[in-house]
């Protein structure tokens, strides 16, 4: 008799139950047939408890650093520019961080904000960084909103520093 792996047969408990739960019109929540699965395969349970559980705790685990990595170095604010979402929405359904958004990616969400928000402070203020980006996209078409920001910062600085 083949040894069955784990896998398979959760596959094949997670078809039964639902099956089951489904009969008869009725449409038990996700979490009824959780726990009849749970009681039923304990066995099954057991041999998966360690592998999942350690991915759920990896992935707490990586949150936190992410927390900790973002407390310790914020991201760089551009005077004029403070408060920007942290992520924008594309037509296609994408959503990119606005830190790794290149200008063709903000044109495209500059229209979108356009069709549903016409002439709020929103769609200014992204039209505004589309008018920024485009200055440094004849020395580099894909620099990101991340990188014209760096740039600004050093120019400004600079301009500063010379008295211009």
């Amino acid at each position: 008799m083949p040894i069955e792996s784990v896998q398979s047969r959760l596959n094949r408990a997670l078809d039964d139950a639902v099956e089951l739960a489904d009969l008869g019109g009725r449409h038990l929540p996700g979490i009824a047939i959780a726990r009849t699965i749970y009681t039923a395969e304990p066995e099954l349970i057991e041999e998966l408890k360690e592998a999942w559980m350690l991915e759920k705790l990896a992935w707490h685990i990586n949150r936190k650093r992410g927390d900790r990595w973002r407390r310790k170095s914020p991201q760089m604010e551009l005077p004029g520019f403070e408060n920007m979402p942290s992520m924008i929405f594309l037509r296609n359904g994408q959503r990119p961080k606005l830190e790794y958004a290149t200008t063709s990616d903000i044109e495209d969400h500059v229209k979108l904000l356009r069709t549903r928000f016409h002439d709020s402070p929103r769609v200014k203020k992204m039209e505004a960084v589309l008018e920024l980006m485009r200055r440094h996209t004849s020395q580099n078409r894909g620099i990101t909103w991340g990188e014209v920001k760096r740039k600004e910062l050093e120019r400004r600085d600079f301009d500063r520093l010379v008295g211009s």
